[in-house]
């Protein structure tokens, strides 16, 4: 193949980098993980049953939250039964 020098021009990455339209002044940020640390804690873990059974606080308010979806889920689902037998639309 015969390409002219023009061809060559356009397709080095020096030229399309001049005509990109991202800013230059960003920075590039490589991160690479570092080894593990170790864990330090300030108190001893508690051995008492009774705090190792608790839920923590997000725990309970994720499964509220839960509860909730479910029971919304169910009034919609009874106020769509009701209105499809009301309607006569679905006679069963």
């Amino acid at each position: 193949m015969n390409e002219t020098p023009h061809d060559e021009q356009e397709a080095s990455p020096a030229v399309t980098a001049a005509t990109s339209t991202a800013p230059q002044n960003d920075p590039i940020l490589v991160v690479k993980p570092g080894p593990p640390s170790a864990v330090s804690t300030s108190a001893p873990a508690s051995d008492d049953p009774a705090s190792q059974n608790r839920m923590d606080a997000s725990a309970f308010r994720e499964l509220a939250q839960m509860v909730g979806a479910m029971v919304f889920v169910g009034l919609l689902t009874v106020a769509g039964w009701h209105a499809a037998h009301y309607s006569g639309a679905w006679p069963y």
